[in-house]
This record gives C-alpha cells, structure tokens and sequence, in this order.
C-alpha cells in the first residue's frame, strides 16, 4: 500500500502528498501518524534533514524546508531550494532509469507534488498526461462497475416482505390469491408494467398443473412483487444471491406471440416473471388450390416458427374430420390425397401452442370435359367472300374454355386452315378462296389441372360457289311488222354479289317468216336480279342486220324452274325495242319467251 511503499523507500510526505494521515515516517513511527495528526504533534524521518511540523493542519513552509546542492557527473549544477523528501529520493540511486522508475511510482502516489522534484517542463507535461488518462480510465471502470450494482438488485433473504404469508406455500394456497389477492395482484401487475398479463394469470394459475422447482443462486428474475405493509411494490431485474437454492412453484402462461415464465417462492409468494419466450407462430400452404379427385395435395407448414411439431386436421365439406397429420420440423410438408378445409396449430414441445390456427382451402372437384358447339355463317358464299366461324357457343360445366382448335378442310378432306383462339369470343372470319363444299371442325379445352381437358369434336359445313357461269339462251321472238325469229344466244354470267349478276350474251336472230328481212346478230349485256327463284333483268343490245342495225333497250323477267349442282333452267320473257323507234314501239318492239341455261 501508500504507507508501505513510501516507508520501504525512505521517504516521508507531508500534507499536499495526500497521505492518509498527513505525515509519513519508517519503521514504528508511520503506525501514529494519525494519532499524532489529530494532536497537532512533530515526528522526524530518519533519513533527511527536513524537519515538518504540523499544528492543527496548519504548515510552515519557511521552517519545513533545506537548500540541497544537487550535482552532476559534468559538473557542479546551480542551487535549487528542493524539499528534502525529494532530495532523498534522488540520491537513493544513481541510474537515470531507477530515478525516473522511482519519480514515476510518486507520481502514482502523490500526484502532482512529483512535479517539485526538479523536472524539465516536457518531463511535467508527458508525466501529467499519463495521470489524467489514469485517473479517467479508472472513473469509468468505477462508474461501469457502479451501475452494474444498481442495476441488478442481488437478494440474499426471502419472507421479509411476502405477499402472502405462508412458511410452505402448497398449490391449493397459491390458487387462492386469483381470489383472496387478486387486487394486489393487478397493482403490482400494472406497477411492474405488465397489466395485459393480470387476468390470463389468474386465469391460468386456477387451470395450470403448478411444477415444483427451485431458484438456484445467480439466477435472475425480470421483476419480483412485495408487500410493505398494505403497499404492493414491484423489484426490478432480482438477483438471487443467498447461498442455498429456494423451492418454488413455476407454471407459464401465452399471451398473444409470447410465453411468460413465472415463479413463486413457496415461502413468500411472491409472484415473479423469470424470463419471456417467443410462442409458436403457424405458417400453411395447401396447393394446388383445384384438385381433382385422386389427386394429391401438398400440405405445408415449413413457415412455421418456434415449433416442434404441426398438427393439421383434415375436414370435409360437412366439418366432417377426415385425417390428421402431425408434421415435425425435420419433414414439414407431405402430401395427402383429397379435397377439404386443412387446419394447422403449431406447438412448441412444452404444451404450448400457436394462438391462431392457420387455415388453407382446397377445391376436390371432378373435371368434366368442356362441350363445344360450332357455327358458320353463311353456310354459302360466293368464292372470295368471307366466312364468320363461331365456336363462342363453346361452355364447360365446371370451369372455364382457355382454348379453341379450328380446322377447315375441302370436299376432298384437304386441310385449308387450322387455327388456335386462346381468348373469347373464340371466333374468326375466314375468307374464302376454294369453290366447293367446306367442312369445319372444332375442338376446344378447359382450365382443368394437368393441362385441362379436350371436348369431342364438333362440325359445321358452308358451302363456296363460282361467280361465273356459262349460259345458253333458246326462243322464239316475235316483231309486230311481223317477223317471227328464232334466237340463240350464247353467252357468260358474273356474280358481283349473291343476288346480282352481269351477263354478255350474243348470238342470231333467226327469221322465220316469209318476209325477206335477214338474219340479225344480238350483242346483249344485261344485270339480273335475283332475290329468289324469281329474277328480273334489264339492259341495252346491239340489233345488227344489213339495212336496219339499231341499239336496243332489253327488259326481261324470268323464274327458276329447276336447279341442280351444275345446271340450273329458267323460263323467261324478254322485250326489246330500238331507242331510234320509240315512237313506232307498237309497230317496232319485239317480244320474245325463251329458256335460258346456266352451267
């Protein structure tokens, strides 16, 4: 220690030394230091020629101090007027280092009053800085040291303060305070900070099967209640330092996504929280969503945290349990066949359990195959024109369409065009390029799990027809002068639409009569309209014969009167007259009945 540092080193120190007792000397006269101190009495070093003198903590510095020549290997060095304590250390060794090692312990002990000890001003400065990080470092270790003490509260006797009296709490004792005490308990519940755990306690304290344990030295409790009296009071973070264990009772309860861990000593009762754990959370997933019968279904908890094991129940439509899985951490998914309602708890090996189940739904259904429906409109064109093909008639019982196959093929079972529609309305129009009788099928698929499934296929036809044709006219004609003719006309038909047609006719007029009047040639063109069997017609024509040659206005009306695929036959009525003649139409018109073929 100080005293016996500065003793072994003969030194002696006075008041601004900071001794303990003002004054310091060897051997037997250090031990009265303080007595003497106290009675304002004088001692003397052994060593040294400083006298010190104390009266009532008053020093007289004048008196207490020697001139010293302190010398050098180089030469004499000037006066200096140093305390004899200083001049004693310097002299007690040669060596620079065992000097500088000997300033260096007063520093520790005296502090500053080194500083007198002839020092350059460097030598001071290095020296002080060291003694200021020293003292720093040690105030922070004494303040770390000093809130550690405050705060953890170390307790080595229990039963001063109990809330409840009693030398050997049994169980039966311990459920009465949800009774007796459960005011008291609320107060220090909500004192402690912890108010939302005051009625899941009671609750659980009745219910609970309580374990015995003990609280073993250096355990530490989150908070501990008391009573002073009629007061509750709460200690916080409880440190058991007596030297032997304590028996108590110990029993946890869950509260939202924790578990609280009480114990309570059985000689005192007084209810304290030991340490708080997180509660099991449940994580499920169940897929797919749409199952179809026979086919599995994943069940998985992996999600799930601070488990051990997940119990999953099984229900059918009805709430009709059907299965139950355990899954432990090691294997959290399976799969299980069936469609239902799946449950899962997750539970934590103590009893414990997720607060909320989590719940996940899968559809069991049997995929029935979509049933399409198929329609063309028109069912006949005309080459180039366009087709409307329909399958949005298309339905599935038990889902959706997701897809329509088409395919067109020709009389000879060509296939012309295939199409996929992934979208409604699941129709296209097609335009027409081949004559003849088309035959479209089609195919369509729903949104059943493993790609779904295909309906049968369904047809419709549509019929393409030629614009041209051939046509062939043969009759009689009659001019009112009169002359008979027979005609022929030879000549080529073209559909601009289904119901109109532009025709070119030509050929002879053959005269019949006894007059003399030549055999004519006709160059006719004409539209007809045809909005059914019936048909009616108009144009203009050339009448070339030597001597009479004119242009005439034609009008003609006619009906179907058969129709097959090649050839069909009307009858007709035609009228025709020159427009130079219009005013002798009644003596100049001609009128005719003929039949006319179209191939």
């Amino acid at each position: 220690d100080k005293f016996s540092l500065l003793s072994a080193s003969g030194i002696e120190e006075d008041d601004e030394a900071g001794g303990a007792d003002g004054s310091v000397a060897q051997g037997d006269d250090y031990l009265s230091l303080s007595q003497r101190r106290l009675h304002g009495t004088s001692f003397h070093a052994e060593e040294g020629d400083l006298q010190r003198k104390e009266e009532k903590g008053e020093e007289k510095g004048d008196e207490n101090e020697k001139e010293r020549v302190l010398e050098s290997p180089h030469g004499v060095r000037p006066k200096k007027i140093l305390p004899a304590w200083c001049t004693s250390v310097k002299n007690t060794s040669e060596s620079g280092k065992d000097k500088d090692r000997i300033r260096i312990r007063l520093l520790t002990i005296l502090g500053k009053r080194v500083i007198k000890c002839g020092m350059s001003e460097s030598q001071k400065f290095t020296v002080g800085e060291k003694m200021k990080k020293t003292l720093l470092t040690l105030f922070i270790l004494l303040t770390f040291l000093v809130s550690l003490q405050a705060a953890e509260k170390k307790v080595t006797r229990l039963g001063g303060h109990p809330f409840y009296k009693s030398k050997n709490l049994t169980p039966d004792e311990l459920k009465k305070i949800a009774v007796d005490r459960a005011g008291d308990v609320k107060m220090g519940f909500e004192e402690a900070g912890y108010g939302g755990l005051v009625y899941p306690f009671l609750e659980q304290i009745q219910k609970s099967e309580l374990k015995e344990t003990t609280i073993e030295p250096g355990d530490k409790l989150m908070w501990m209640l008391a009573k002073r009296g009629k007061k509750v009071t709460v200690g916080h973070d409880i440190v058991w330092a007596g030297k032997k264990p304590v028996p108590a009772y110990t029993f946890k309860i869950a509260r939202e996504e924790n578990i609280y861990e009480f114990v309570i000593p059985k000689i005192c009762a007084n209810i304290s929280l030991k340490s708080i754990a997180k509660a099991p959370v449940c994580a499920l997933a169940v897929s797919p969503e749409k199952v179809e019968v026979g086919k599995p279904v994943k069940v998985d908890t992996c999600g799930s945290q601070e488990y051990v094991k997940n119990v999953v129940v099984i229900t059918d439509a009805a709430g009709t349990e059907v299965k139950t899985l355990e899954l432990p951490a090691e294997g959290c998914s399976t799969e299980v066949p069936g469609v239902y309602t799946f449950k899962s708890v997750s539970h934590n090996g103590e009893g414990f359990c997720s607060s909320k189940a989590c719940e996940g739904t899968v559809t069991v259904w049997e995929n029935k195959p979509p049933v399409c429906k198929l329609e063309v409109r028109p069912t006949e064109v005309l080459k180039g024109q366009k087709v409307t093909i329909d399958g949005s008639g298309s339905t599935d019982p038990d889902g959706k369409i997701i897809n329509a196959a088409f395919e067109v093929k020709d009389a000879n079972g060509v296939v012309e065009e295939s199409k996929n529609i992934t979208e409604p309305p699941f129709s296209y129009e097609l335009k027409t390029k081949k004559v003849g009788e088309h035959t479209v099928s089609l195919f369509v698929k729903d949104d059943g799990p493993e790609g779904g499934k295909t309906s049968e296929g369904c047809t419709a036809t549509f019929l393409v027809k030629k614009r041209g044709f051939i046509l062939a006219d043969a009759g009689f004609s009659q001019m009112y002068d009169p002359n008979n003719f027979v005609f022929l006309r030879l000549g080529y038909s073209y559909k601009i639409q289904e119901n109109l047609r532009i025709n070119g006719l030509v050929g002879p007029y053959i005269e019949v009569s006894d007059e003399d009047y030549g055999t004519p040639v006709v160059v006719d063109v004409t539209l007809t309209y045809h909005p059914s069997k019936f048909w009616i017609g108009g144009g203009t024509g050339l009448w070339l014969v030597d001597g009479d040659s004119k242009l005439d206005l034609i009008a003609n009306v006619g009906y179907e009167i058969f129709s097959g695929k090649k050839v069909t036959g009307s009858l007709f009525l035609e009228g025709r007259s020159a427009f130079k003649d219009f005013d002798k139409f009644k003596d100049m018109a001609r009128y005719g009945l003929g039949l006319r073929l179209s191939f």
